[in-house]
């Protein structure tokens, strides 16, 4: 499920149209932690963070004004290597958007990327870094008001100064804003993307690009029924757009234990593989749940443990 889930958390969108900009970034970095880092939750990312860029829990990232924000994402389910291709001027140029600036650089032992560009929204750019090396990759993404020299300025300086510790213990859980019964299916932990985490059978992630007999549950935002609704879709057209046949669209709004629930059930054939998804998305009072689970073998069991552990889900 790891296409769907590359389409769903990496946030760096163009627009078409591009502007004259100052390339300031510098093509090597090198930091060192300091008493003025701050870990970012659910990461092993330091950074400096301004006094007046606080953090919105249900959105994860530090905003100072709505279109001034940055967001970090750090997943161990893929590898910089892998995702890099799709951080290229071509990959993106072929979507129909423009880049300003692109650019490899160097952070501290590490290869990255920098890009800076205009966003989907009027008036609005977005800025990306990328890093990581074989075992993760980190994707940092900066907003920013067009023509806003200073809020630029005070993105890069978070990315300048960033610190990754590798060997820092961290819970994989901690952004979890959910509990369950994991026993019903005896899957394993296999890896985290942000706040997406992936269970299989047997504990090993699923290979980049491909679907699996998994479940993948992540932390959201609230939402409503509608944007519910909107959402799950919207996962089964990027599916769609990429090569898999999904049978059925059909959403149905019902109660999952103390949740108001929006479900999707359907077959679906990726590369003659016949299987089933179970898409269900879970709204609590502040926040909500999505859970994605995918069976290719013993479908008919794997699908009713996959209903009965999402009824299990607590919303903390």
């Amino acid at each position: 499920m790891n296409r769907i889930l590359s389409l769903i958390f990496i946030a760096f969108t163009l627009s078409s149209c591009s502007q004259d900009l100052k390339d300031n970034f510098p093509t090597e970095i090198k930091t060192k932690k300091t008493n003025d880092h701050t870990r970012v939750e659910g990461t092993k990312i330091f950074a400096k963070i301004p006094e007046d860029y606080k953090f919105i829990d249900n959105l994860s990232r530090y905003q100072k004004e709505d279109n001034l924000y940055v967001q970090f994402i750090e997943s161990n389910a893929s590898n910089f290597y892998q995702s890099k291709p799709n951080f290229t001027r071509e990959v993106i140029e072929s979507k129909g958007a423009k880049v300003d600036i692109l650019k490899d650089i160097k952070f501290n032992n590490l290869d990255a990327v920098f890009g800076d560009g205009p966003s989907k929204k009027l008036n609005e750019r977005k800025t990306l870094f990328v890093f990581g090396d074989y075992d993760f990759v980190v994707i940092a993404v900066g907003v920013y008001p067009q023509n806003n020299d200073n809020g630029r300025n005070e993105i890069l300086d978070i990315f300048k100064n960033l610190v990754y510790q590798k060997t820092f213990e961290l819970n994989p859980f901690e952004l979890a804003n959910f509990e369950f019964d994991q026993s019903i299916t005896n899957f394993k932990y296999a890896n985290t993307m942000s706040n997406m985490f992936a269970f299989t059978e047997d504990g090993t992630p699923e290979k980049v690009g491909e679907f699996s007999t998994s479940m993948n549950i992540a932390s959201m935002p609230k939402m409503y029924n509608e944007k519910s609704k909107e959402f799950i879709l919207s996962i089964i057209q990027n599916a769609k757009n990429s090569g898999n046949e999904i049978k059925s669209s059909e959403t149905q709004t019902t109660k999952i234990g103390d949740y108001p629930a929006t479900v999707l059930e359907t077959e679906m054939e990726v590369e003659n593989k016949t299987g089933v998804m179970y898409v269900v998305l879970l709204n609590g009072k502040e926040s909500s749940v999505l859970f994605m689970g995918t069976a290719f073998d013993r479908k008919s069991e794997l699908l009713e443990k996959y209903k009965e552990t999402v009824k299990t889900i607590k919303i903390k």
